[in-house]
């Protein structure tokens, strides 16, 4: 409103403008007539009222324009005045240019509006650095959530995975619980059990031998604990020892059908312990005729080693002569706990091994290891003759004695006296003439002698089977040379 009172008081000006610059064009002009000029002044006059005329359109075109710019046509210049001079006073009260004019007031807003476009800048610029600003705080906070998320889900993972562990440790915790209860269950078991097994073991210390009795009933020795395992081997011994009486008995029964128990002790008695085998070891299962070897079916394998020699026999008889053997066999390998592969040492091309033929030795049992007494003088253990206590004050053998390790290597176990355990005695014999000589050599002779004679009468006592050193190579399948040689094991006839 106030810019079309600006404009109608502008219109208002040059119309009065235009009116008193006509009015002196015309007053120009009469005063030219009235003085008479001639008519090229009159032209002039004319020409210059033209140019007035010409001028005035050009001022009042002009003001026009001005008016159509300032956007008050029709209206008056009082009204154009006013709404001038109210924007000046009221509007624009902080516009203090002198004199005050449209163009001033066009100058003073367009530097306010600069000032202020600065100001906005400005203020963009801080609002742009602020925004920038709370955009880097935002994705710094939004950084810091995920790394805090991703924390706690590691954290859970983690926990997940302890509790995943405890569990799985729990579990085994458990299982190892119930086995170690279950082991423990079991030990008590054991321990009940060997507690009732000890208490049966000691009623049966009064029904053993009187020998074995003695050596069951010894107290250990101090800080020791009781030798049950020992004692059990004792009862095992004496029950072997029964189990051959009765088998002695039961073949004498079926030999010769006697059923009065003198007479069966009579015959037992009078039957040559030396010349009889106790009873047989296994059975001849199969017979392989490409490798010479045999396959043995024992009751068990256990101690059985390779290089042991069994004797067969013909199976019709039970307890046959140690010399009636059609065969010997060596064995090469224990294939289970009871059956072993043997190989042919001797055969009878008259006599073959057939299938179901008994084997037997002198020199090992199952489950223990046969003692072995050697006494007498034994000239093939060095270079020169010797007696068999040197090297060894209880009058064994001495320890390089290839005797003694062609024993062992058939199972036996060597010892130094006769016992109701021992399996066999070898007899080496007396001294050779030119074996000993001077003081030292008869000492050693009484010596031997002694042993010898004392462990003969002992085996006698008790019914031990005793053999000589020819005897018991010939069970071997070796000879007295071998022995001289100290060349171990070789067969009757074969190259040493």
């Amino acid at each position: 409103m106030a810019a079309d009172r600006a404009k109608t008081t502008l219109m208002i000006s040059l119309i009065i403008f235009v009116m008193i610059s006509f009015i002196l064009a015309v007053t120009t002009y009469l005063g030219f007539q009235q003085r008479g000029k001639e008519r090229q002044s009159a032209e002039t006059a004319r020409s210059d009222m033209e140019k007035a005329n010409r001028d005035r359109d050009a001022k009042v075109d002009e003001v026009r324009r001005l008016l159509e710019v300032l956007g008050t046509e029709g209206d008056s210049a009082d009204k154009v005045e006013a709404e001038r001079n109210e924007l000046f006073d009221n509007k624009y009260a902080g516009f203090d240019k002198d004199p005050k004019s449209f163009r001033r007031l066009v100058e003073w807003l367009d530097e306010a509006v600069r000032k202020k476009d600065e100001q906005i800048a400005k203020l963009t610029e801080e609002s742009a650095a602020k925004i920038k600003e709370h955009a880097d705080r935002a994705a710094q906070a939004e950084a810091a959530r995920d790394d805090a998320q991703k924390a706690r889900d590691t954290a859970v993972q983690q926990q997940a995975d302890q509790q995943a562990d405890f569990q799985k440790r729990w579990e085994q915790h458990e299982k190892s619980q119930a086995e170690m209860k279950a082991k423990q269950d079991e030990a008590l078991a054991q321990a009940d059990l060997l507690k009732a097994v000890t208490e049966e073991l000691v009623k049966i210390g009064p029904l053993l031998s009187p020998e074995v009795r003695r050596k069951f009933s010894a107290a250990p020795a101090e800080g020791q604990p009781e030798p049950w395992p020992e004692r059990v081997r004792f009862v095992f011994r004496e029950l072997l020892e029964r189990q051959k009486t009765m088998q002695e008995l039961n073949a004498t029964l079926a030999a010769l059908r006697v059923a009065d128990p003198r007479l069966q002790d009579l015959v037992r008695d009078a039957t040559p312990e030396d010349d009889r085998i106790d009873g047989f070891d296994g059975r001849i299962a199969t017979i392989n005729s490409l490798d010479r070897s045999v396959l043995i079916v024992c009751d068990s394998t256990a101690g059985m080693r390779p290089g042991l020699v069994l004797s067969v026999y013909d199976p019709d008889d039970p307890r046959p002569q140690s010399g009636a053997r059609k065969a010997l066999v060596e064995v090469v390998e224990v294939e289970g706990p009871t059956l072993a592969r043997a190989r042919i040492r001797r055969e009878s091309t008259s006599d073959p091994i057939l299938a179901n033929d008994g084997v037997a030795t002198s020199l090992w049992a199952p489950g223990t290891a046969r003692e072995v007494v050697i006494v007498g003088f034994a000239p093939y253990a060095s270079g020169r003759g010797r007696s068999d206590t040197e090297g060894q004050p209880d009058g064994g053998p001495p320890a390089t004695d290839p005797l003694l390790a062609l024993l062992e290597r058939n199972g036996a176990r060597v010892v130094d006296t006769v016992t109701p355990q021992t399996a066999i005695v070898v007899d080496t014999g007396t001294p050779r003439a030119g074996d000993l000589r001077g003081e030292q050599g008869e000492r050693e002779w009484k010596l031997a002698e002694g042993v010898r004679r004392r462990a003969l009468e002992r085996a006698a006592q008790l019914g031990i089977r005793v053999v000589t050193l020819d005897g018991l190579l010939d069970t071997l399948g070796l000879d007295r040379e071998s022995l001289d040689g100290r060349r171990l094991p070789t067969e009757v006839g074969a190259a040493p």
